[in-house]
């Protein structure tokens, strides 16, 4: 690929099975690899073997005219932060952050949550909006990218995204399978087409098309601070050091073991908390009987291992407090306090 500039630097390196994506200091996007589902964000679905800049987020010449996310349209001074590359047996996918707050996604349109399952060549952004339905309907105000609530992380896996807000509220759409998306098992409809008039036949949702809010199994563990996917199961650490996991369990990537009712492996649909790490809690030492959180130390860098353990050791569960967390395919790792 071309020479980046001499005070350009790459600050965020993102991977796939199929393809791969940097973000550099100066908030451009380079993609590489399989570009069948226009995962690669060229306006085609051209497969590159070198990377190349992703012209959307830095061309001039926007055009009025045209609808988001046709050839041709950019976003002139978007300064990305993030990538995250996401693929299964379907196809590939991309998302992007920037430094507003905004999310944009390009590939395999049933994991871009822009309300169709068609490719998207073209970066588009994705609207994160409360839609209230059944049980889930509670008048919460959505994010808003321009002021309150923004997406601090986004995070791809196999035909699914999630977005974390800063305040620790969480967002799920793609492939609904295994109990990825945390929202619950695959929903479905009566079949009403002329084939099947007068039975019972269901038929499965299995895609989400648009973001969605998880809400069950995160009422009493608190905000989130950061989330990793796999490629049919996620985790997360909570702003006080619990790691919750959900989705797909048939290698014991949730780390949960079998089953107590059936003595197997059994996938969990909403998030679940991971025994070993029971988090702060409302430790009197830490928080002086307030409560208090691991705001901005689930990351490794900045001191915020150093931090954490520190906090940890005034309370005395430093093995019992997660900082970070990541998921591979079919397995997960976490770090704790200690550093172990």
């Amino acid at each position: 690929w071309a020479p980046l500039a001499p005070w350009e630097q790459v600050r965020v390196v993102s991977t796939s099975a199929r393809h791969s994506a940097v973000v550099t200091s100066l908030g451009g996007v380079y993609t590489c690899g399989d570009g069948g589902d226009g995962a690669l964000g060229h306006g085609d679905l051209a497969s590159h073997a070198h990377l190349k800049l992703v012209t959307y987020f830095s061309d001039s010449s926007t055009s009025s005219g045209q609808p988001q996310g046709q050839a041709g349209e950019g976003q002139p001074g978007c300064e990305l932060v993030g990538v995250s590359c996401g693929a299964d047996l379907f196809g590939s996918h991309t998302a992007c952050l920037d430094s507003r707050g905004r999310v944009y996604t390009f590939g395999l349109g049933s994991a871009c949550g822009r309300g169709n399952r068609r490719p998207h060549p073209v970066p588009g952004r994705v609207v994160i909006e409360h839609a209230p339905s059944g049980n889930e309907a509670d008048g919460l105000t959505p994010p808003d990218p321009e002021e309150g609530d923004r997406v601090a992380q986004v995070c791809a896996g196999g035909g699914f995204c999630l977005a974390l807000t800063r305040s620790g509220l969480l967002w799920a759409w793609g492939n609904w399978m295994g109990g990825r998306l945390g929202l619950g098992p695959v929903p479905s409809k009566e079949d009403t087409s002329y084939m099947h008039s007068g039975s019972k036949r269901k038929r499965l949702l299995p895609l989400l098309l648009r973001p969605r809010r998880v809400r069950k199994g995160l009422e009493s563990c608190g905000p989130l601070a950061s989330v990793s996917c796999g490629d049919a199961h996620c985790a997360a650490v909570t702003q006080r050091g619990q790691v919750l996991v959900w989705g797909q369990n048939e290698s014991g990537q949730l780390g949960l073991g079998p089953s107590r009712r059936s003595g197997r492996l059994e996938n969990h649909f909403y998030p679940t908390p991971l025994p070993p790490f029971k988090g702060f809690g409302d430790h009197p030492a830490l928080f002086g009987g307030g409560g208090g959180s691991l705001s901005g130390l689930s990351g490794l860098s900045g001191g915020g291992l150093a931090k954490a353990a520190a906090l940890a050791a005034r309370a005395g569960a430093s093995a019992q407090v997660a900082v970070h967390v990541a998921c591979g395919g079919a397995h997960t790792l976490a770090i704790d306090a200690r550093g172990e």
